[in-house]
């Protein structure tokens, strides 16, 4: 039976699996600038007063505001963290991407290859280490 000429939306969406990190990348960079929009503005979200059970500004009368800047600047470094996280990704799928290319081109899976003769060596190893300790007791 022969193959399709036109992959489907799913296939085509999925490919190599670059498209999908590309697109986690994307909400990776929205959700960390609009945590950092919200501590530049100095909003609190629902949830967060609902669990303190008090407002901004009754927070803030507390320790001279010190706690409120606080969970800002918190907010600022998580969201900072999703940024720098999202720059990363897709430099990343780059790599999956040639290393299959790389794969292809040598004729043979190399990570089959190396982890056969990892575990090739390791019981060899573990044999040899079994031989010494029955020797000797």
């Amino acid at each position: 039976m022969k193959a399709r000429a036109d992959p489907g939306f799913l296939t085509a969406l999925i490919d190599d699996g670059r498209p999908l990190i590309t697109l986690t990348a994307v909400a990776l960079l929205l959700s960390g600038s609009f945590a950092i929009f919200l501590a530049a503005r100095r909003e609190f979200l629902p949830h967060d007063i609902a669990y303190l059970q008090m407002s901004a500004e009754q927070l803030c009368g507390l320790a001279q505001c010190r706690i409120v800047r606080f969970m800002f600047h918190d907010r600022v470094a998580f969201g900072g963290t999703l940024i720098s996280i999202a720059a990363g990704m897709p430099r990343r799928a780059g790599r999956f991407r040639r290393r299959r290319r790389w794969r292809v081109w040598r004729g043979s899976d190399a990570r089959s290859e190396s982890t056969t003769s990892r575990a090739t060596l390791t019981s060899s190893t573990w044999r040899q280490r079994l031989s010494v300790l029955r020797s000797s007791s």
